[in-house]
């Protein structure tokens, strides 16, 4: 017999009370740190002076800033179009992602009706150090290869999907290590916020054909 068949009515009334509590917390966090970010309006400063622009898309620019004091780097994700439920679930996507293999997002910053995402600076892409720089061997692709299976492996765990991973997508850290970027299409397809999709994602040769 289970020990909750042992439980006294009294006890078990108590449990059926801590265990949606329980169950929801995770969600009631989620909600609390996006609430806290949405909010949070300071100026860029405090991530130091803009050095250059470093990349761009359709709805984002990405920008090189610099502390002074330390000469700590980020890469500010300036977004172009208007602040919706894409943006944000990029954002919460990202920022709940905490691994090795997957870039590091710090913040996000509200100034003057404009958003940015304050992220990990990494100085490479993976794109340039395999087609431009020649500079990749057999070990260093094998490398980085089981780099990117652990990442990935990490967040389809997490119940997201990246949906664009591709070269230009992975970033290299100052050691050389994989650091897959941009959730701009990344959704999840386990867990409370999950979404169920019937659409196709990317551009050829990366085209993702969605068959649930």
């Amino acid at each position: 017999m289970s020990d909750l068949g042992n439980r006294s009515p009294a006890t078990l009334g108590v449990w059926s009370y801590q265990l949606p509590i329980m169950l929801l917390l995770p969600v009631f966090l989620t909600i609390f740190c996006t609430i806290a970010h949405q909010t949070h309006e300071i100026s860029l400063n405090e991530y130091g002076e803009h050095q250059r622009l470093i990349g761009s898309g359709g709805t984002a620019s990405v920008h090189l800033y610099q502390r002074q004091n330390d000469s700590f780097k980020y890469a500010v994700k300036s977004f172009l179009s208007k602040w919706d439920n894409n943006r944000r679930e990029e954002f919460e996507i990202a920022i709940s992602l905490q691994h090795d293999s997957i870039v590091d997002t710090y913040d996000l910053v509200h100034v003057k009706e404009k958003w940015f995402q304050v992220m990990e600076y990494c100085p490479r892409r993976l794109w340039n150090a395999v087609y431009s720089e020649n500079s990749t061997t057999i070990s260093s692709a094998t490398c980085n290869f089981r780099q990117l299976v652990d990442g990935v492996t990490y967040m389809h765990n997490q119940g997201v999907a990246h949906q664009d991973l591709k070269l230009s997508n992975i970033m290299l850290d100052t050691n050389g290590n994989i650091k897959v970027i941009d959730f701009g299409i990344a959704y999840r397809f386990r867990g409370l916020f999950k979404k169920t999709i019937s659409r196709r994602y990317g551009m050829v040769p990366h085209l993702y054909f969605d068959v649930s």
